[in-house]
């Protein structure tokens, strides 16, 4: 597909591209050059002399339409196919400045220019005809720009003031915090929000803008990054540590919870939060396990042992055989030799 005039200019390039190349290839054998670098010149010009001859004639695929109205409504999905999901598409956050763009005009279409956006489930529905994605990941694409773009009016300058800049890759921070569970309790981003509440952004822009980012969105380079989010995929770091706290069912560690949106200022760093997770699933082994049960039987009674002996006896012989085995298998594997 050619497509624009960009690309149609380049084709008109390509004759004069070919005598050049042509002109060198006659200088490399005149030279001589190594057979090695005349095969590749030989091979460059084949590929530009199939290009000509595949582009002598070029079709018109026109987009048929009766107004430029309907002409609007067919070329999203066009374009959709074109830029928003191909190997080299659109960057995300012009993605999403896309996506929205065609949302907001179905919106007015429906309720008229005047009326506050919404979240509704039939004009994304609407826009998933145009686009080759689901409609959640719609939902959540449009909710991304839209809060991140009001999170840029509202503290853009106050980041640059810390030092830091804000650019269409931080709109990563609201992809990340509406895919992951944990992030998205803790901000109440709720499915239809189209922005953070500004107790939210205020503690976004505490963990994530309020010191200098150096390498990441800031000026310098070697500056080190003392915020509570040292980049965007700390947010899938945080969910990592929710689910190791809610992994063992006894709420015996809370380490996600540490940061909490109503008391920013307390906020423990990611990184750090993730590391004392890791110093305690360390601890959790099994001479932990071994210990606390030494610990049960010594405090186990003598009546009740006797009392419950008819249950307790295969236990007790069962857990002897495995202890046995593990015994064997240690001294099997650290005899000298």
């Amino acid at each position: 597909m050619v497509e624009g005039n960009t690309r149609v200019s380049l084709l008109k390039q390509l004759p004069g591209r070919l005598a050049e190349e042509e002109r060198k290839l006659a200088r490399m054998r005149k030279a001589p050059a190594p057979n090695s670098q005349i095969r590749a010149q030989e091979i460059l010009i084949g590929k530009i002399e199939t290009l000509i001859a595949d582009t002598t004639t070029l079709w018109v695929r026109p987009v048929l339409a009766k107004d430029a109205a309907e002409l609007m409504e067919k070329l999203p999905r066009l374009l959709g196919v074109r830029h928003v999901v191909p190997a080299k598409g659109w960057k995300p956050y012009a993605t999403n400045l896309y996506i929205i763009s065609l949302y907001e005009s179905a919106y007015a279409r429906k309720h008229g220019p005047d009326e506050p956006l919404r979240i509704e489930r039939e004009i994304l529905d609407r826009v998933a005809e145009q686009l080759p994605l689901k409609r959640e990941d719609i939902r959540r694409q449009i909710q991304a720009v839209s809060a991140f773009t009001q999170f840029k009016l509202n503290y853009e300058d106050r980041i640059v003031e810390a030092g830091n800049t804000l650019d269409g890759r931080d709109q990563y921070y609201f992809d990340n915090i509406l895919k992951s569970p944990h992030a998205r309790v803790a901000f109440d981003f709720k499915p239809d929000d189209l922005e953070l509440s500004d107790q939210a952004e205020a503690a976004l822009f505490k963990w994530a803008f309020s010191k200098p980012r150096g390498g990441a969105g800031g000026d310098d380079e070697e500056a080190v990054n003392e915020n509570v989010f040292q980049k965007a995929e700390d947010i899938r770091l945080w969910q990592k540590v929710a689910r190791y706290d809610a992994s063992d069912g006894m709420g015996v560690t809370n380490f996600a919870n540490r940061l909490n949106i109503q008391k920013p200022e307390g906020a423990t760093p990611v990184w750090r939060l993730e590391r004392e997770a890791a110093s305690h699933r360390e601890r959790n082994t099994p001479v932990k396990a071994f210990d606390e049960l030494l610990k049960g039987l010594k405090d186990l009674k003598l009546d009740t042992l006797l009392m419950q002996a008819e249950h307790l006896r295969p236990m007790l012989v069962e857990a002897r055989k495995q202890v046995e085995r593990y015994i064997k298998v240690i001294d099997q594997n650290t005899e000298d030799g």
